[in-house]
C-alpha cells in the first residue's frame, strides 16, 4: 500500500513540474511545417531552401526532392556544413530543415541544427514536422522524394 502511495506521489510531482523547469524545444509551434503543406508547395513548383541534417546513408536512400544534404547536425562537421550552406543568405531567408532518421522527440540532429541557425541570426527557420520518421511521415504518403544512389 505504501509503495503505491509513493509511486502516485512521484507521478504527481513529475506532472506538476513548472514549465520553466522542463526542457524547452528550440522551435515554436509556428516554426513547425506540416508535411502536407510542404508537399503542396513542392508539387506547385516552389523550390524552398530545404536542408537535410541527418545521416548521409538515409539521404542517399531516399530524401525530399530538391533538398540539400548538410550532414549530421549532431556532429560538429555537420553544423559547419550547415552554416556553410547558409553563408551569405539574408537573415530572413526561409530555411526548412528536416531529418526523419527517428522520432522527433529523440532525434539528435534537429535541435542542434535549429540552435545553430538561430544562433547565426536566421529568423525564418522552419522545421519539417516528422513525428515518426521520414519513411512514415513523408515517403509512404507519396510526397515528392528522390534517391542519390
Amino acid at each position: 500500500m505504501n509503495s503505491r502511495i509513493f509511486t502516485l506521489a512521484l507521478l504527481a510531482a513529475a506532472v506538476c513540474v513548472p514549465a520553466a523547469l522542463r526542457a524547452e524545444e528550440p522551435w515554436t509551434a509556428k516554426e513547425l511545417l506540416a508535411p502536407a503543406k510542404l508537399a503542396q508547395r513542392l508539387n506547385g513548383g516552389e523550390k524552398p531552401f530545404l536542408v537535410y541534417v541527418g545521416p548521409n546513408y538515409l539521404f542517399r536512400a531516399k530524401h525530399i526532392a530538391g533538398s540539400i544534404d548538410a550532414g549530421m547536425a549532431a556532429k560538429p562537421e555537420g553544423i559547419q556544413s550547415l552554416l556553410a550552406l547558409v553563408k551569405g543568405k539574408a537573415p530572413g531567408t526561409e530555411i526548412i530543415i528536416y531529418c526523419g532518421c527517428c522520432p522527433m522527440n529523440v532525434c539528435p540532429n534537429i535541435r542542434p541544427a535549429m540552435k545553430a541557425l538561430k544562433g547565426a541570426g536566421f529568423t525564418n527557420v522552419k522545421l519539417l514536422e516528422l513525428p515518426t520518421r521520414l519513411a512514415d511521415d513523408w515517403t509512404s504518403k507519396g510526397y515528392p522524394a528522390e534517391t542519390s544512389r
